[in-house]
């Protein structure tokens, strides 16, 4: 996990520290949201962001449900009986930015459910520790579709950007809301597996682009207006963006969607200017909505931008997003500093860099979960060397055929292909340090593997057509063995990698001139990779 926490001036510590509600009870989070969480007809669940425009989020494919039935009227069913129904439109996904199965929907007429408090967002990405409050319409065979709602324990991170958690997840959660222990919700529930005892999320953080469809809120402009006229000191800028357990504020959501309308303001741009560094920038850090700051950064100094380039690079790969992850590194690599605090996170981009880049070298080996850990290595000579952990998941499948089809002109009377395959699947553990000139390497003398492969053929012989199982004809075996393999490797990382977090520590210490091993403290910069 990626904590930004940059340095404040000390003459204004006090206006740019505090922003933050803090964690809240799961009780409370029922009590309070459980009106805004709400069914989509009879297809899943959907949950309101924004009371002003009534704006929802729910999954694409429970939209396409509900287009499936021919559904004149669509509407969304609040509350349990008596039911309020409302209508709603779907809101189009920008062009060319937007693939996922989320779906941003519309209530008809917007202020329909104005006084219903709706949940707010937040880019946070869980992790092991991390206390999660799952809330959904579950279809329970035949028993009465109600509001479920319980903890749910995060269980790892796949390519691609998915979260998985351990939580009884069936049809008609789909749509559901994910949240944090501060009751945000951080991912949108899109599908179950592990025959229901798992949950897979899209999170927040990586649909960012759809919220581009809704306008600057009122609240926003009034602000605007107050910060580009000078209306508004620091002390009550400060009070206006301190997140409270009864939001009397703005949200996260209506503050993301503001800084993004700035980019195309750059009047307002030069006003907001003087306000970036602080107290906006630790405002959203706070709140986990760094990604806010991003229309902003060209206003921070150089070790403020890279450290907020870094922030968001753990971000994306902490959910699978390496491509986007490695780009912002080495973004923050190619920016030079010559203070500590630049120093501390170029070490940092690097490591993370080339743990991604060695997930490059595994060929054909399919990823499908990875986690870090940052450790501190002191040596005997009193310096301190930054390490870098990287657990990889992979399946690894295999596939051939033998025999040749029946050719009766060639003397093959018989039909004898028959399809074999391997499925390797295993964990790898990749140690990376920084050198004295900089450089990332591996240390190969405590890199490790967890194996748990397998191998499967076709049958024998298909009574069916009276001749062996060929590679097409064993297609959804194959699958079937893929899928098997996945899951697998799945139920066992979480247990894997959190018995390996201390093995791995106590196997660094081992090596020659080690003289202690922690966890990675936080540099200069605040900036910290907690072991989870």
């Amino acid at each position: 996990m990626l904590v930004l926490v940059l340095a404040v001036p000390t003459d204004s510590k006090d206006l740019c520290t505090g922003f933050g509600s803090g964690p809240t009870s799961f009780t409370s989070m029922h009590q309070e949201f459980k009106r805004a969480v709400v069914r989509v007809g009879d297809v899943g669940t959907a949950y309101l962001i924004d009371s002003e425009n009534g704006y929802l989020l729910t999954a694409g494919h429970v939209v396409e449900g509900l287009a499936a039935e021919d559904n004149a009227d669509p509407h969304i069913i609040m509350g349990e009986s008596p039911f309020s129904e409302f209508s709603f439109k779907v809101i189009k996904p920008p062009t060319g930015v937007y693939e996922t199965d989320v779906a941003l929907l519309q209530l008809v007429p917007p202020d329909a459910m104005r006084n219903v408090r709706a949940l707010d967002i937040a880019f946070a990405v869980p992790v092991y520790e991390t206390r999660l409050f799952a809330m959904g319409y579950p279809h329970y065979d035949d028993s009465k579709v109600i509001l479920r709602a319980g903890e749910a324990k995060f269980a790892g991170s796949s390519p691609g950007g998915i979260v998985e958690v351990d939580h009884v997840t069936y049809p008609g959660d789909s749509g559901g809301a994910l949240l944090d222990g501060d009751g945000d919700a951080i991912a949108v529930c899109d599908e179950q597996f592990a025959n229901n005892l798992k949950g897979r999320y899209i999170p927040i953080v990586s649909i960012a682009d759809i919220f581009s469809q809704i306008p600057v809120s009122k609240r926003m402009q009034k602000l605007q207006s107050d910060i580009v006229t000078g209306n508004i000191n620091l002390d009550a800028l400060k009070t206006t963006l301190t997140k409270t357990s009864q939001q009397q504020g703005p949200s996260n959501l209506e503050l993301f969607v503001w800084t993004q309308s700035l980019r195309s303001s750059p009047e307002v741009l030069a006003k907001v200017a003087p306000l970036v560094k602080c107290p906006l920038l630790h405002a959203f850090n706070e709140r986990n909505i760094a990604e806010a700051i991003l229309p902003l950064r060209d206003r921070l100094d150089g070790d403020d931008a890279n450290t907020v380039q870094m922030t968001i690079a753990q971000r994306e790969y902490s959910i699978g997003n390496n491509k986007s992850a490695e780009q912002l590194a080495a973004a923050s690599i190619s920016n030079p500093s010559s203070s500590t605090a630049g120093e501390f996170v170029r070490r940092r981009a690097t490591l993370l860099k080339a743990a991604i880049d060695d997930q490059k070298t595994l060929g054909g080996a399919q990823t499908v979960l990875q986690d870090t850990q940052p450790l501190y290595v002191q040596l005997d000579s009193g310096r301190t060397d930054d390490y870098y952990v990287q657990w990889v998941a992979t399946i690894d499948p295999l596939k051939s055929e033998t025999g040749h089809p029946s050719e009766p002109l060639n003397g093959w009377l018989t039909d004898t292909r028959q399809c074999k395959w391997t499925i390797g699947s295993q964990i790898v553990r990749t140690v990376f340090y920084i050198d004295e000139d900089g450089k990332a390497l591996k240390q190969n003398s405590v890199a490790a593997v967890y194996s748990a492969g397998f191998s499967n053929e076709g049958s024998d012989f298909v009574f069916t057509n009276f001749r062996p199982e060929n590679c097409g004809d064993a297609e959804a075996k194959y699958q079937s063995d893929l899928k098997n393999a996945r899951s697998h490797i799945r139920e066992i990382f979480p247990t894997v990698i959190a018995a390996d977090r201390a093995k791995v520590a106590a196997d660094i210490a081992k090596l020659p001139h080690v003289k202690r091993v922690e966890a990675s403290p936080a540099g200069p910069t605040g900036l910290t990779m907690s072991v989870y």
